[in-house]
């Protein structure tokens, strides 16, 4: 969930620049990928490498954690997830500033993804067709909340009374396993439909990037709460998700653990407190539905605005201008 919002922000501020590569163009020449070794300058000195006399960062060897890992994936030296990134380079540039700020590396490596979504076509939405889903409540949220433990053996989409798996949807949002329902996010993809419905294009919807802060920032609550649960599994999750693995595919290497804190230690905060009470805050997606040129979805709707509503006044308001908003946009 963490590494979402912080892969969606990185997907959001580098969009419109293209890449070719996962890993820095001066560190994929014949002689760097023969030794391993990715620790490029900053700026035209040679001798400050990784930014070391800027006081950015050194060269140093990859931890890898060597700690069992579970799930479905059983296989073993066929995957480039596996001790990553030391398939490909086993030193490189260690920060000593936070995960966000100045640029160490190349601009273009802002954007992490390989493909762009141009070959899939116009943006699908299919809200009017999916008529018996409904979006989650914020009773939903606050059961999400009450679970102690951030996951549970097996670590997977089977797990029970995880918070982890309540809030991707796979349990209930009380915790209980039903495999047969999608719950909170899960459940948004789904009433969404179309683009959003699909794991592989769902991040080339717009509203992709609105989903996933609302579900951080309920990540961002549950750690207020239970700052102190150890339940980040050390060993037997899923390969990459092991407290102490390196996350997949960042470069340089960033452990899980690293990002297993508050938002303000990553240098961002919500306005708003997600409280499990009968007073909570409630939250309201303002937008327009207008007819799509897509035959295939007879809807597409388009997020205007996000409130955080405390009451029924201020959303009567958000209505008014929701109508007004209505009258003075055109469909593309």
């Amino acid at each position: 969930m963490r590494r979402s919002i912080v892969l969606a922000v990185i997907y959001s501020l580098g969009w419109i620049y293209l890449t070719e590569a996962q890993f820095p163009r001066v560190c994929c020449t014949v002689e760097a990928i023969v030794s391993k070794e990715c620790c490029p300058a900053l700026g035209s000195d040679p001798e400050n490498v990784c930014g070391v006399l800027s006081g950015r960062g050194n060269c140093s060897e990859v931890h890898v954690d060597s700690k069992p890992w579970g799930g479905p994936y059983t296989l073993r030296n066929v995957d480039d997830r596996e001790r990553w990134p030391t398939k490909f380079f086993n030193r490189t540039c260690r920060c000593f500033d936070t995960l966000l700020g100045e640029e160490l590396l190349d601009e273009y490596n802002r954007l992490v993804t390989l493909c762009n979504g141009t070959s899939e076509g116009s943006l699908r939405r299919g809200v009017m067709e999916s008529t018996n889903v409904t979006l989650p409540t914020m009773n939903d949220v606050r059961s999400c909340l009450n679970l102690r433990d951030f996951d549970s053996p097996p670590y997977f989409t089977n797990s029970s009374f995880s918070f982890r798996n309540a809030l991707e949807g796979y349990d209930k949002p009380d915790g209980e396993l039903d495999s047969s329902v999608s719950n909170l996010h899960n459940l948004v993809h789904l009433f969404l439909n179309g683009t959003s419905a699909l794991s592989h294009s769902a991040a080339n919807d717009p509203i992709f990037l609105v989903l996933h802060a609302f579900t951080d920032a309920i990540f961002e609550e549950w750690m207020r709460r239970s700052r102190e649960n150890a339940s980040l599994p050390d060993e037997m999750a899923p390969i990459g998700h092991n407290r102490h693995y390196n996350m997949v595919p960042f470069f340089p290497p960033v452990t899980n653990e690293e990002i297993y804190i508050t938002s303000e230690q990553l240098g961002y905060s919500y306005a708003v407190e997600l409280e499990g009470n009968k007073h909570a805050v409630n939250a309201y997606i303002i937008g327009i539905i207008y007819p799509t040129k897509n035959a295939n979805s007879i809807s597409a709707y388009l997020p205007i605005t996000m409130h955080m509503l405390k009451s029924f006044e201020e959303h009567a308001t958000a209505v008014k201008l929701q109508k007004k908003t209505k009258n003075i946009m055109k469909a593309p």
